[in-house]
């Protein structure tokens, strides 16, 4: 049975223009090695996916990115980053949904390569120049490797090698670093192993105890274990200023920020002031 995975709303709106600007040419399907097997056109694999919120994760992982659909679409509509979109929905979804197609192992592989056990570095710590052959053609072919650094070697001084993952494996299957990516500081908090983020004025600490899918996304019901708060938003009473964090809000993929004061909750039941 094919397993739907829903994916977030900024994705299936980059989808839906995407198919909207298709002038349907297959000119990316007819150069596509795998596209054929999920759909009759581009348009109609968009317009499905579009219809079930959500795509089965297959389609996405079977793409190659080797980014040929994207030469050859006259409306330049980039589809290999439309499929990578995808991959990071649905790791981010829940990582155990690409369990079965390696993720486990390949993480494994990414994190022992930088242990003195699984991998070796000659390197000055105070050279500037370092061939870095990465991790794959180390594995398979290390003579070819070896062979290349020599003839660097003999050619550009003081060259050091260093035989570690860059991390794209994980990186192409959607795991980001999202903490790298936006520049915030992960910290680690009590209760839960999940981290706490340093730049936020607050942090509540969850531990789900109930999930209900609602078609185009999934409400949690969590139990809060801890609340931390940056003391620059209390005042002399020890009352939270939330107004002082600089609020936004979410609406429909898009984040805004909030104006001034418009009135308040609660005018007909307020106590009257004596």
């Amino acid at each position: 049975m094919i397993k739907i995975i829903n994916l977030n709303e900024k994705t299936l709106e980059e989808i839906k223009i995407n198919e909207n600007n298709c002038i349907n040419c297959k000119k990316c399907y007819n150069s596509c090695p795998m596209m054929s097997k999920y759909s009759s056109s581009p348009k109609e694999l968009m317009k499905k996916i579009i219809t079930d919120k959500g795509v089965d994760k297959n389609i996405p992982y079977s793409c190659s990115s080797c980014e040929v659909c994207n030469l050859k679409c006259p409306k330049d509509i980039k589809i290999k980053e439309m499929f990578y979109d995808m991959r990071k929905d649905i790791f981010n979804n829940d990582k155990k949904n690409i369990n079965d197609i390696g993720y486990n192992s390949v993480k494994f592989h990414q994190i022992n390569s930088f242990s003195p056990v699984f991998s070796k570095s000659f390197s000055n710590k105070s050279t500037k120049k370092l061939f870095f052959p990465g991790c794959s053609l180390s594995s398979y072919s290390p003579e070819i490797v070896l062979k290349a650094y020599e003839y660097l070697k003999k050619n550009i001084d003081d060259l050091s090698i260093a035989f570690k993952c860059c991390g794209k494996p994980t990186l192409s299957m959607g795991d980001v670093d999202k903490f790298k990516k936006t520049g915030l500081t992960p910290v680690p908090v009590e209760h839960v192993k999940a981290p706490a983020i340093a730049e936020s004025p607050v942090n509540i600490a969850c531990r789900v105890v109930e999930s209900h899918p609602l078609g185009s996304h999934t409400m949690f019901v969590a139990e809060v274990l801890g609340v931390t708060v940056d003391d620059a938003y209390l005042d002399e009473t020890g009352k939270f200023d939330i107004n002082g964090t600089g609020l936004i809000m979410y609406s429909h993929g898009e984040y805004f920020a909030l104006g001034k004061k418009l009135g308040k909750f609660g005018y007909s039941v307020q106590k009257k002031k004596k």
